[in-house]
């Protein structure tokens, strides 16, 4: 139930986060106010493997969530005293698209966990009791005005595109993060204070490239820079497959790194792009859209992450990394094709 509320809580943050944000920046700068959401989330992330792997080594477990609540004490007062008033709009809310949304997430997020204890014919059975209430979701939701689902958004080119190009980005991304620690850990017997530290130069990158991306796409194409970023990434994953049995720590960093600044490239002008392409008022429809299209691409990554060491755990992270390299390449395919529909 505490896991439930978290969830509850960054929902409410992937979704009305970046709507927040088109409505301070205008419109020539959300590419900047967006490169600030992914500079914060990368220092984060940054700092996160680390400060949790000293954590761990002076005391136990729980102590990864007491950390965090100094920094809520300070954060929810700050916000609530800083944010500008919204303007809601009276929507009727929608319980069976609720209830067939949270059905068709929940079951295929708990399928792809069931897939990893090899109990696959459940696991199966609860994918498929997911893909079945997210077919019956959308077909509820054709022709509804301010559907929870908005499928209209998605008949916009540009942003189906992009979501596209962003699903393909973080199943990549997820696919190394998840098996990495293995490989580090097991095959290349580094301790955990290590491991999140070899974790590290990756979201450092981002941290670096975000603002220079933000920057960069109020100058030029979005499907330039994210095409660029997410081939920088798809080399960056290649090379981490090809690394030797026993590299050195130096070896493996840069290579952590050149994935950093390419997924930094992509991730801000993509998220710009997806949140501008429709229309003003739908910018909480399209902060939906981008966070369900990265916690699909998380799920996707996943599940592939479970089959591959199910099937076959010797070199099992090198065969993630591979995959990875796929998704990454076939991202930055998608996104080039965005100029065209630009163009036209």
């Amino acid at each position: 139930m505490a896991r439930l509320a978290q969830g509850v809580g960054c929902a409410c943050i992937a979704a009305i986060g970046p709507a927040v944000v088109r409505d301070i920046y205008p419109r020539r700068l959300i590419g900047v106010g967006i490169s600030m959401v992914a500079l914060s989330v990368a220092v984060g992330g940054a700092a996160g493997p680390t400060i949790a792997s000293l954590i761990l080594s002076v005391a136990n477990w729980p102590w990864l969530f007491l950390v965090n609540l100094p920094v809520g004490m300070v954060a929810v007062p700050l916000f609530v005293s800083l944010a500008r008033p919204g303007k809601p709009q009276r929507r009727p809310f929608d319980l069976v698209a609720t209830v067939l949304g949270a059905m068709a997430l929940g079951p295929l997020l708990v399928g792809v966990d069931t897939l990893g204890s090899g109990r696959h014919t459940l696991a199966l059975g609860e994918i498929a009791l997911g893909l079945v209430c997210g077919a019956l979701l959308a077909w509820h939701q054709v022709g509804r005005p301010n559907a929870l689902l908005p499928l209209d958004l998605l008949k916009i080119p540009l942003l189906s595109l992009s979501v596209v190009t962003s699903i393909c980005s973080y199943s990549a991304q997820i696919l190394a993060y998840v098996s990495l620690p293995f490989l580090f850990e097991t095959v290349m017997h580094r301790s955990q204070v290590a491991t999140g530290l070899l974790v590290t130069p990756w979201p450092l990158m981002i941290v670096i490239a975000a603002p220079i991306a933000g920057r960069l796409s109020a100058h030029y194409p979005a499907a330039i820079l994210s095409s660029i970023g997410l081939a920088v990434m798809a080399v960056g994953l290649g090379l981490l497959a090809a690394m030797p049995d026993q590299p050195a720590d130096w070896s493996i960093a840069w290579r952590m790194a050149l994935c950093g600044v390419g997924f930094g490239f992509f991730q801000t002008p993509n998220n710009a792009t997806i949140l501008t392409a429709g229309p003003p008022s739908r910018s909480g429809a399209a902060g939906g859209i981008l966070a369900v299209a990265r916690t699909l691409g998380w799920c996707i990554g996943s599940a592939l992450v479970t089959l591959i060491f199910a099937v076959s755990p010797t070199g099992a992270t090198i065969r993630c990394l591979g995959v990875a390299c796929g998704f990454a390449a076939v991202g930055a395919l998608v996104s080039v094709s965005r100029g065209a529909v630009r163009r036209r």
